[in-house]
């Protein structure tokens, strides 16, 4: 069956509906449900109905986060609602429904509001609808995460027994801990919370935690590593390890020198900035690289494997047992079609412990060959890389770079987590 003549036809078919509601004083609910959970689909019913009888009914599925994402799906529905919205059983962390709440309770929503739970029958029912009720109520009052006002003066310590472990704190919120000691195969940061401690990273293989993927050990956290360094695989290769030398801390920011090591032997220096500030909002981390060979030049061979990387948390991946999310480039591409495209940052999107968690990884333009091609994945990996021209395009132009002493890479990227729905990727 052709989808876009079922499409017209439901259409019309409402629309030759529509008076005859509207003279008895109802209105048809259009459910997003089933077949047509799609909200692009029951977007594009309600236009060719073109009726004010014809209404939507939101039914808080899975897909409302997927393709476009929850808030431009909520904006496109949102002015043909009709009487009533479902929600999930609230506590449900698969689905955003404070973030559904909130929305609804400033735009005024006027129609009812009803639970529809999935889960066994409880015992108490009157006792587990009260508690609904007022979850429901501190959702609607939350407003943590709707200021971007300082959310406090960063704190960065290192810890008691481990030195080389630095916690990056906001108030008495974990942002990120920095794991510079000699036992990781690169400098690592792990965990990289949004607002609210939302682990937005995949735990392994620093913890095991449900639902995760064991796949990929190279995997770690946010970090900086590349597959082909003069011959050298620094992705890979537990061999090749990137060991820091010195760090200091200084108000926000971080600063360490690091050297690249194959065989025993170093190859490549590299001096690293991140700077980290904090709203209720979002967590922003600015990260300034510059990597300079030891002998006079070095090459970074062109491979897809490489290079600014974080490996995202399960449930914001496009693909996997309980993946609910979505990745978006700044061309509007979605998902699968981001990989090996070129552009100015790309975007995960995707329900942690019950809010939307964005996480965006942005190439700055100063950086050489911008706008970065992206090795990014369904299964949950993002990484920006400028190396990488053949293996992503075709074609014989290699993107291997060589730099030297008195011309070093340079690199600079901006990682923005932000906890809450808000439309359009801009607002990022």
């Amino acid at each position: 069956v052709d989808p876009d003549r079922t499409i017209e036809q439901i259409g019309r078919s409402l629309a030759e509906l529509g008076p005859a509601a509207s003279d008895l004083g109802q209105e048809l609910r259009l459910e997003v449900h089933g077949q047509c959970a799609d909200p692009a689909i029951i977007g594009r019913i309600v236009e060719i109905a073109d009726h004010p009888a014809v209404r939507v009914c939101w039914n808080s599925n899975p897909r409302d986060l997927r393709g476009r994402g929850f808030a431009r799906h909520y904006e496109m529905l949102r002015p043909h609602f009709g009487g009533t919205v479902h929600v999930r059983e609230l506590g449900d962390e698969r689905y955003p429904s404070a973030d559904l709440l909130r929305r609804l309770a400033d735009d005024d929503y006027s129609g009812m509001v009803l639970l529809e739970a999935h889960t066994p029958r409880p015992r108490h029912l009157v006792s587990a609808l009260g508690n609904q009720e007022a979850m429901a109520a501190a959702m609607t009052a939350d407003r943590r995460y709707e200021t971007d006002t300082p959310a406090g003066t960063i704190r960065i310590a290192p810890r008691r027994r481990a030195p080389n472990m630095l916690d990056v704190r906001s108030g008495d919120e974990l942002i990120a801990t920095l794991r510079l000691g000699s036992a990781e195969r690169t400098p690592t940061v792990f965990p990289l919370n949004a607002p609210g401690e939302r682990l937005a990273i995949r735990g392994f293989p620093f913890t095991r935690n449900a639902g995760e993927a064991t796949d990929h050990p190279h995997h770690r956290g946010l970090w900086f590593a590349h597959g082909d360094v003069d011959g050298h695989d620094f992705w890979h290769d537990p061999k090749c390890r990137v060991r820091v030398r010195e760090h200091a801390v200084e108000n926000d920011t971080v600063r360490f020198v690091a050297d690249w090591i194959r065989e025993g032997r170093p190859i490549a220096t590299e001096t690293r900035r991140m700077r980290f500030t904090a709203t209720p909002r979002r967590h922003r981390i600015e990260v300034d690289i510059e990597l300079a060979p030891v002998a006079e030049s070095m090459t970074l061979g062109d491979t897809k494997e490489g290079a600014f990387a974080v490996r995202l948390a399960p449930t914001m991946r496009v693909d996997g047992p309980v993946a609910l999310g979505r990745l978006e480039n700044a061309e509007g591409l979605l998902d699968g079609d981001c990989w090996g495209r070129r552009s100015d940052w790309v975007m995960a999107e995707g329900p942690i412990d019950g809010r939307l968690v964005r996480v965006r990884i942005e190439d700055a333009d100063r950086n050489p060959r911008h706008p970065t091609w992206w090795h990014a994945r369904k299964y949950g990996l993002l990484a920006a890389n400028p190396f990488g021209r053949r293996a992503f395009e075709g074609g014989g132009e290699s993107g291997a770079m060589t730099v030297t002493r008195d011309a070093p890479l340079r690199l600079a990227y901006v990682v923005t987590l932000e906890t809450g729905a808000v439309p359009g990727p801009s607002r990022v």
